[in-house]
């Protein structure tokens, strides 16, 4: 098999390992909220040092987290005019 790679990839948010200094690209994340706060939630061995959270069964914590995640959507929304998006930089010819 010969090697490949895509024509292009997306890096994601600057919370991330592949951050995004200069965000380019925004994908739309309207209706995709909760999804995306339960799957971040899923990795519990990250929940004190990337999330911030001491007690997984905080609600007080929870909610905090759940609203530092709808702000970022919504400053990212805001670079493509939608309520909530997901900002990423846009790599082409790789």
């Amino acid at each position: 098999m010969t090697p490949s790679s895509p024509p292009e990839t997306l890096c994601s948010s600057p919370r991330s390992l592949f951050a995004a200094d200069e965000p380019d690209h925004v994908e739309d994340a309207g209706g995709f909220v909760e999804h995306k706060v339960r799957a971040l939630l899923a990795h519990r061995s990250q929940l004190k040092s990337t999330m911030g959270i001491d007690d997984p069964a905080a609600a007080d914590q929870l909610d905090a987290f759940s609203h530092r995640i709808v702000g970022d959507l919504a400053s990212a929304g805001r670079l493509a005019d939608v309520d909530l998006g997901e900002a990423f930089k846009l790599l082409r010819d790789l």
